[in-house]
């Protein structure tokens, strides 16, 4: 994707219409998948299954966490303790269990 995207923006003289075909692209990608994740969290949330509501619910808690964490300064991070790639680690390791 990243290729197309240059692709398009560095030819830009040579291929005008492909910029906004990548750009339309990009926003249909990002609509899509947040219908997606909007239906999941509704079925989750309508589910009888109270522990999958839970598990989603610290998954939500520790995702925005990570996002904080990575709009902090380098300063910021030192002082809370926080590592980043120890932080994503976790998050991308993380199972229910």
């Amino acid at each position: 994707m990243n290729f197309i995207i240059r692709l398009a923006f560095g030819q830009l003289e040579d291929f005008k219409d492909l910029a906004g075909k990548v750009y339309n692209y990009q926003l249909l990608t990002k609509a899509l998948l947040l219908s997606s994740s909007i239906k999941i969290r509704e079925r989750i949330m309508n589910s009888r299954d109270e522990n999958l509501k839970a598990a989603y619910n610290t998954w939500i808690l520790k995702k925005e966490f990570l996002t904080n964490a990575l709009s902090m300064s380098s300063d910021q991070l030192l002082q809370n303790g926080i590592d980043l790639p120890t932080l994503n680690q976790k998050l991308k390791n993380w199972n229910v269990t």
